[in-house]
């Protein structure tokens, strides 16, 4: 982790809400990781950071939880961080790489 480990996601949670997307009559979830046929398989049980967590405009695959205000992340040197939903956007993204090579500052 060349960004550092204190300043770098391993685990991330993500909420088990269930979607019903316009035009379908079948509930989805991501409990199972995967949905058949769907663009961004491998996101859809790693995760993914282009919207900071419990964003109301987020996807499937995005970070999320049923806690108010963020959710709980394991960062690479074990310590588990609470991040707010309100994060800065860069910021968040910055901790979700492990060499991106980006200055992350408090959060």
């Amino acid at each position: 982790m060349i960004d550092g480990s204190s300043s770098t996601i391993i685990v991330g949670e993500r909420g088990s809400r269930q979607v019903v997307p316009a035009g379908a009559t079948e509930v989805l979830s991501t409990w199972i990781g995967v949905i058949p046929e769907g663009e961004e398989t491998f996101e859809r049980i790693l995760g993914s950071a282009d919207h900071t967590p419990n964003h109301p405009s987020g996807h499937l695959e995005d970070f999320s939880s049923y806690h108010t205000g963020g959710a709980q992340f394991v960062l690479g040197d074990g310590s588990v961080r609470f991040i707010s939903e309100n994060i800065d956007l860069g910021v968040y993204r910055g901790l979700a790489t492990r060499r991106g090579g980006e200055v992350v500052s408090d959060f």
